[in-house]
């Protein structure tokens, strides 16, 4: 079942879930697992405070126990308020999964509470898993890492880390797109502004050239937003095999590998080949959806409305397109997977 909206009643939280709080000002999450009393009493060095329920959470500090009310509470210099409490949807639809906001789900399943709490019970009493999760990365070692780690007894990259890099991937190319436009916009408003004051002072020798340009005009800009499209997804796939090659440079390093790769600098084979489909579809989406804009802002009697609208619609099919196809492509592989085993 779709769970579209995170937040949870405290008279609702259980053993082994995986809850977050959004921070400053909504900016970035804060993650942990919640243990029972009985599991808190089996920690070293036990917490003075033991409440119905306790979490194990990562921070600047390492790891440490907190009460379900001072995790939700953010103590920062400039903001002090205490925030609603979220709980992670694992197993979460693929298409969902993309549009949700990373991190606040995961189309993993979770394992049961028990083996989730044991998974967090045993890092914490463990002297070198304590001393190695003392040491707070961003990139590799946060504490989102901690709670999915917990959950699905594996590593990973933060969700909120690649996020920023799909964000930028999505910005570098979408501002191709609308930069592109607009140039091709603006060339053709003024190619008919110059033929246009070209006909009123000499109208008899240039009336031809001006219908004849015009009509070209109308046509080019099915070439202008394939051009456009071209450069975008040109720039995407440059971008995308530059991360590849590093990746297939240092893969033979696994500690630089997984450095490389936390922050963003490689990216591997599987994930490459699937935002190499991801972009072909949703640059050939707005591609198409630009060219229904162009034609619907036709109508629209406003300077700039052509130009605008296709800009708008480009937007909309590459973004629809992007997070659908990259829902297609996990369910397929989630069902490849499925089969396999």
């Amino acid at each position: 079942m779709v769970v579209w909206s995170q937040y949870v009643d405290r008279s609702n939280v259980s053993r082994g879930n995986h809850i977050y709080a959004l921070r400053k000002l909504g900016i970035y999450q804060h993650h942990g697992v919640v243990i029972g009393r009985a599991d808190a009493y089996h920690l070293k060095p036990k917490p003075e405070i033991i409440e119905e329920f306790m979490v194990i959470e990562q921070n600047l500090e390492g790891l440490r126990v907190v009460t379900l009310e001072k995790f939700l509470f953010e103590d920062g210099n400039f903001i002090k308020r205490e925030h609603s409490l979220r709980r992670v949807q694992y197993g979460e639809n693929s298409f969902v999964y993309g549009i949700k906001r990373r991190g606040s789900s995961y189309i993993q399943d979770a394992l049961p509470p028990d083996l989730i709490v044991q998974n967090a019970v045993l890092i914490y009493n463990d002297p070198k898993e304590k001393q190695k999760w003392s040491t707070y990365s961003l990139l590799t070692r946060n504490c989102e890492h901690f709670a999915f780690k917990c959950c699905v007894e594996t590593n990973m990259l933060s969700e909120q880390v690649l996020a920023k890099y799909d964000l930028l991937s999505n910005t570098l190319s979408t501002a191709t797109i609308t930069v592109g436009s607009l140039l091709w916009g603006w060339s053709k408003k003024l190619l008919t502004n110059v033929i246009y004051i070209g006909e009123k002072l000499v109208p008899s020798s240039i009336t031809n050239l001006t219908i004849t340009s015009l009509d070209e005009v109308v046509k080019a800009s099915l070439l202008g937003n394939a051009i456009t499209s071209g450069i975008a997804l040109i720039v995407e796939i440059s971008v995308l095999t530059i991360r590849w090659v590093i990746y297939l440079c240092v893969k033979n390093n696994a500690e630089t590998l997984n450095t490389y790769l936390a922050a963003g600098f490689a990216i591997d084979t599987k994930r490459y080949v699937k935002s190499l489909i991801q972009a072909g579809i949703s640059n050939l989406s707005s591609f198409g959806m630009s060219i229904a804009g162009a034609a619907v802002g036709a109508f629209v009697p406003l300077p700039g409305a052509t130009v605008g609208f296709s800009i708008l619609f480009g937007f909309i099919g590459y973004t629809i397109a992007r997070w659908g196809a990259g829902g297609l492509l996990d369910a397929f592989e989630k069902m490849i997977t499925g089969k396999n085993e």
